[in-house]
């Protein structure tokens, strides 16, 4: 399970790099070819967008499984090593089900406007390809959550990071 997990991390890791990389290219060549005063690139705020939520979405899966996400410790200095990972646990079983209700409630306000016909951006998508992004990022995020309150109430360590 670890290496499926470890491919899963760089792939996700992988597609954050390349949507980053992506996002400083458009808007790198937009500027370039403005200032030229060749043209610019139509739909550029529909590029961003979507780089962005592929960068994020992809970031915030791994951020919980390496252990790497925002933690506010209060009161709890006194607790042991195991009392802290099992209280993350309980912390992590409370998140995991607001962001899978988010993931559907997302996915499923995609479907209805792309039922409707609406169109998004510039560029005219489908709002599927925002909102299944969003969705995509959100339910990966409560997978991840899930997985690691098994892990740490378990008071496993993975060691995919350190």
């Amino acid at each position: 399970m670890t290496k499926a997990l470890s491919i899963t991390i760089k792939s996700l890791t992988w597609v954050a790099i390349l949507a980053i990389f992506g996002l400083m290219s458009i808007v790198t060549f937009d500027v370039l070819v403005r200032n030229l005063g060749i043209t610019h690139v139509r739909g550029m705020m529909d590029y961003v967008s979507v780089l962005l939520l592929l960068a994020a979405g992809a970031t915030i899966p791994v951020a919980f499984v390496i252990n790497r996400h925002l933690v506010v410790e209060l009161g709890t200095y006194a607790l042991t090593d195991k009392a802290k990972m099992r209280l993350e646990a309980v912390w992590l079983l409370l998140g995991a089900p607001l962001l899978l209700a988010l993931a559907w409630f997302v996915w499923h306000e995609g479907v209805s406007l792309a039922v409707r016909g609406q169109r998004m951006g510039t560029l005219g998508w489908s709002p599927m390809v925002f909102h299944g992004l969003v969705a995509a990022s959100l339910g990966l995020g409560g997978l991840a959550c899930l997985l690691m309150a098994a892990v740490k109430g378990a008071g496993f360590r993975l060691g995919l990071i350190d």
